[in-house]
C-alpha cells in the first residue's frame, strides 16, 4: 500500500481533496503542521508533532500527574485525560488499583468532551504499564492499514500495544524489544502490501 505525499500544509489550511479524513484534519481543516499524504481515498497529516487529538474509543498511554480520591490525570500529549479510579478492571472502593506520579497506564477514551477526554480501563488488558516508548503518532495510524508489524514479528517473539498518541508498549527480550523500537522509530511510510489476517504479534 502506497503512501503519496501530496503536499506541506500548516494549521488552519483548508484540506479541499476528497475522501476520508484522518490524524491531524478535522473538518476540513488542518490542525497540525506537516505533510498531507493520501492512502487510497484516506488522507492523514505526517507530522513529527507529538499533539494527541482524542477520539472516541482510543486506546491511550499516558503518564500520572496528578491524582486525588475520585480521579487521576493523565498526560496524553496535548490534552490532560481524566481517569475515575474506579475505572479499572474488577475495581471496587476497597480493592482498587493505585497508580503512583510518572506511571505509565493504558487506557481507552469512552468520552470526549472539551480538552479532558474521559479515560476508562475495564477492558482487560487495559491498567499500568512499567514502560511506554514515544513514537510519531501518524506512525501507530499507519500499522492499522499494513503489515509492517506483522512482517517483523515473523522472526521475532513480542507483545506491543500500540497507542493511538503516539506511544508504543513493548514487552519481550531486551534485544527484541531494542530492535523493535529502532525499526518503528526509522519508518517513513514505506509501501507495505494491505492484508485483513490475523497479526502473529501477540496483543497484550
Amino acid at each position: 500500500m502506497q503512501v503519496e505525499a501530496i503536499k506541506n500544509v500548516t494549521p488552519g489550511e483548508i484540506i479541499s481533496e476528497k475522501g476520508f479524513k484522518d490524524y491531524g484534519i478535522h473538518g476540513d481543516k488542518a490542525v497540525i503542521a506537516g505533510t498531507l499524504c493520501r492512502i487510497e481515498d484516506l488522507y492523514f497529516i505526517k507530522s513529527k508533532t507529538m499533539i494527541y487529538l482524542p477520539r472516541k474509543y482510543d486506546i491511550v498511554i499516558g503518564k500520572v500527574f496528578f491524582s486525588c480520591a475520585d480521579y487521576y490525570k493523565i498526560d496524553l500529549c496535548g490534552c490532560t485525560g481524566i481517569l475515575p479510579t474506579l475505572s479499572f478492571w474488577n475495581a471496587t472502593k476497597k480493592n482498587r488499583p493505585e497508580l503512583e506520579r510518572d506511571q505509565f497506564v493504558v487506557c481507552q477514551v469512552v468520552r470526549v468532551e472539551g480538552n479532558e477526554p474521559l479515560l476508562c480501563c475495564k477492558k482487560e488488558g487495559l491498567g499500568k504499564v512499567d514502560e511506554a516508548f514515544a513514537v510519531e503518532s501518524w506512525k501507530i495510524r499507519m500499522f492499522y492499514f499494513n503489515d509492517f508489524i506483522k512482517n517483523i514479528a515473523r522472526n521475532r517473539t513480542f507483545k506491543i500495544i500500540m497507542a493511538m498518541n503516539g506511544f508504543v508498549w513493548l514487552d519481550g527480550e531486551a534485544e527484541t524489544k531494542k530492535d523493535v523500537l529502532n525499526l518503528i522509530r526509522s519508518y517513513q511510510g514505506e509501501s507495505s502490501s494491505h492484508s485483513q489476517s490475523k497479526m502473529n504479534v501477540k496483543d497484550k
